[in-house]
């Protein structure tokens, strides 16, 4: 369940924050050109479609995973759908879409298995960002934003 060698992985806090140092910058910028497979979790969210659309619309492959945790957070309402929707009709074969839960350590399994070495960059923003949900759910929460070994999944 590793992607290639050479991966980079990318990871954004609750707030928001990219926690990476100038050099880790300096060193995307280059790796970027080289990227054979891009995988974005919370690819149907804000940040994440962002990130689908700027790899997409340069030409790399993108593999977006997203279970629309957002619905059940916030509601109906709040449903990703129908960017998940607009990701798959803009960009075609540039982005395929896994609907998936990142803490399903089978699922991401099978995703890493079928993309292996192809996959250069991962870019994780699948959270949960609401803090009143945290007090309420911290279980989930923690299983969601928190929790190391859900990460080592991705």
């Amino acid at each position: 369940m590793k992607a290639g060698n050479n991966c980079n992985l990318i990871t954004l806090d609750r707030v928001n924050k990219i926690r990476y140092t100038k050099q880790d910058l300096s060193l995307f910028r280059n790796k970027v050109k080289q990227v054979s497979i891009v995988l974005v979790t919370g690819s149907a969210g804000l940040i994440g479609s962002e990130s689908v659309s700027f790899f997409c619309e340069r030409g790399y492959q993108v593999v977006g995973i997203d279970n629309n945790m957002r619905q059940v957070f916030f509601g109906d309402d709040a449903s990703t759908d129908w960017n998940r929707q607009r990701l798959l009709e803009k960009y075609g074969d540039h982005y395929i879409h896994h609907n998936a839960d990142i803490r399903d350590e089978k699922a991401i399994e099978e995703i890493f298995k079928t993309y292996s070495n192809d996959i250069d960059l991962i870019i994780h923003t699948a959270a949960q960002p609401s803090h009143d949900w945290a007090a309420k759910e911290p279980y989930m929460d923690f299983t969601v934003n928190a929790n190391e070994i859900g990460r080592a999944h991705v």
